[in-house]
C-alpha cells in the first residue's frame, strides 16, 4: 500500500474516532445532565420536608398557621364523619405529616421514573402509599385532596392506588 492510500485511511479512521468521541461526549453531557435535574428534585424534597418538620417544630409557627387557617387551634372538626373530634391543631399537624410523606413518595417515583431507583424499590413504596392510604382514611383524603397538584405522572399512579384502596374497601355484595 502506498503512502497515499495508507493517509487515506488513517484520515478515516480519525474521522470515525472523533465522532465516536463526540458521541461518547455527547451522551456523557447529557448523563450529567439528567444526574443534576434528579439531585435538584431531591434537593426540593429535602427542602420541603425540612419546612414540614420545622412548621411543626415551632409552637409560634404552628399556632400562627393554626390561627390563620382555622381561628381557634383546639376547635373541634369533623372531616367526612370518619373521624372522631379533630381539633384544627392535629388537621394541621397530621397534613405537615402526610404533605411529607407524599413528598418522599413522589421523589422515589420521580427517582424511579429517571432510571435512578429499580422497580422494586417504587413498588415497596407504593406499598407502603397504599398500606398507609388504606389504614388512614386522613392520608387518602389527603390523597385525594392532592390530585390537583404537582408531576401529573405522580399524580396518575396516586389516582391508581386511590381506586385501588377504594375498591378494595367497598362492601362486596
Amino acid at each position: 500500500m502506498d503512502s497515499a492510500k495508507l493517509n487515506d485511511w488513517m484520515q478515516v479512521i480519525g474521522i470515525f474516532a472523533l465522532v465516536a468521541s463526540l458521541i461518547f461526549v455527547g451522551l456523557q453531557i447529557r448523563q450529567e445532565h439528567d444526574i443534576a435535574r434528579v439531585q435538584i428534585y431531591q434537593a426540593r424534597t429535602a427542602a420541603a420536608t425540612e419546612a414540614f418538620i420545622a412548621a411543626a417544630s415551632s409552637p409560634d409557627a404552628m399556632a400562627a398557621s393554626i390561627k390563620s387557617a382555622f381561628g381557634d387551634p383546639d376547635q373541634e372538626i369533623f372531616v367526612d364523619g370518619w373521624a372522631g373530634p379533630v381539633t384544627a391543631q392535629d388537621m394541621y399537624l397530621g397534613t405537615l405529616q402526610v404533605n411529607a410523606f407524599m413528598a418522599l413518595a413522589d421523589n422515589s417515583h420521580y427517582q424511579y421514573q429517571e432510571g435512578f431507583l429499580p422497580l422494586e424499590h417504587w413498588e415497596g413504596v407504593r406499598a407502603t402509599v397504599k398500606t398507609a392510604a388504606q389504614s388512614t382514611p386522613f392520608l387518602l383524603f389527603r390523597m385525594k385532596a392532592m390530585l390537583g397538584d404537582g408531576r401529573p405522572e405522580f399524580r396518575e399512579e396516586l389516582e391508581k392506588i386511590i381506586a385501588e384502596v377504594e375498591e378494595e374497601t367497598l362492601p362486596s355484595n
